[in-house]
């Protein structure tokens, strides 16, 4: 009998046992299922804030992508009617896109063909080039226009530069390689295969004033730049092709200046610029208010600007010295800034 009841409590005991170890098996699972809940819950939370930190950001790049695209188009349709004649202004301005152009663009379409200020590159030259020359003068068109576009569309305010080509026959070499390079078939750019004196007429839909520019004029730019046509040679020649473009303009018979460089800068052996760098200096200074320096500076590469800073310092003249500077280390400098990109507008060896 005494041997049954103790039976009995043993197996009580070890059931008691096994419903407690149950129970904390049980509880245990529950723990370990509510904290991997909790964990899951706190990573679901973090990448969902992931998630929407980053559509946030790709929302906001397609707005800025969308409003550098809307500035672009903007600044092309200013470039492209700064040529336009006053009947196709009118046109443009009355009827055919003013349901879709707010009036900032109306108002810069009425500013560009009226008011703005126009860049020729003539392709005159291509009797002084070798086939390295062209390469250059190619890259230096192209990279006008881009920095045209670019240097606007960064800036608020700021009014573009129009831009033609004369002397651009489709089968030139220059041609050739601005269209193996991008082509300007989509440029607000006309070109025509007249020398620039017979196609600033055509161009023009009224008078404008015709400057050539050319680093061996005697009268400097001065002053805020005026509304009118200024030509820029497209020549790129290592050896310095003196006169070229002045004997141009004289052959047409319109005004020829060339860049305030000694007036500005002092007295320095860098008098010529390439084609981009006098396009980006012209753009600058009509929408500075006419800081020929800044413009300089501005359009300058660092290397070139320490280049006129040494010789400057060297050289020991004041700007109205117009001597060039022919030290060594002068000389070296400016074979260091040749070394680096040698492009010029007419050219020069220092």
């Amino acid at each position: 009998m005494a041997t049954t009841a103790t039976a009995l409590a043993r197996e009580k005991r070890l059931l008691a046992r096994s419903e407690r170890r149950q129970a904390t098996r049980a509880r245990k699972k529950l723990e370990v299922a509510d904290r991997r809940a909790t964990q899951a819950a706190e990573r679901h939370s973090a990448h969902h804030n992931e998630d929407v930190e980053a559509i946030q950001r790709r929302w906001e790049a397609t707005a800025a992508r969308h409003r550098l695209q809307d500035e672009r188009r903007r600044l092309k349709r200013e470039m492209e009617c700064a040529w336009a004649s006053e009947s196709s202004v009118k046109l443009v301005l009355d009827f055919a896109y003013s349901q879709y152009m707010c009036e900032r663009e109306r108002d810069g379409v009425a500013w560009a063909s009226e008011s703005s200020v126009k860049l020729v590159l003539d392709f005159a030259y291509s009797q002084y080039m070798c086939e390295r020359e062209s390469a250059s003068l190619c890259t230096q068109v192209v990279n006008s226009y881009a920095e045209v576009l670019k240097r606007c569309a960064d800036r608020v305010g700021w009014r573009p530069v129009a831009l033609a080509l004369t002397n651009a026959r489709p089968d030139s070499d220059i041609m050739r390689r601005i269209a193996a390079a991008g082509g300007s078939e989509g440029w607000p750019v006309p070109t025509r295969a007249e020398g620039f004196a017979a196609a600033v007429p055509i161009l023009c839909s009224h008078t404008e004033v015709v400057c050539v520019l050319s680093p061996d004029a005697d009268g400097p730019l001065l002053g805020p730049l005026q509304p009118g046509v200024y030509v820029i040679g497209g020549l790129c020649d290592y050896r310095r092709v003196r006169n070229a473009s002045r004997r141009e303009a004289e052959r047409c018979g319109v005004a020829c200046r060339r860049l305030p460089i000694r007036e500005c800068l002092g007295a320095v052996s860098v008098e010529v610029l390439t084609v981009d760098q006098v396009a980006i200096t012209l753009l600058e200074v009509a929408n500075n208010g006419g800081d020929w320096e800044a413009a300089l500076k501005a359009a300058l590469p660092p290397r070139k600007l320490a280049a006129l800073g040494s010789t400057a310092s060297g050289s020991g003249t004041n700007s109205s010295d117009h001597t060039r500077n022919t030290s060594p280390s002068a000389a070296a400098n400016w074979c260091a800034c040749l070394a680096g990109r040698a492009y010029c507008l007419e050219g020069s060896k220092g």
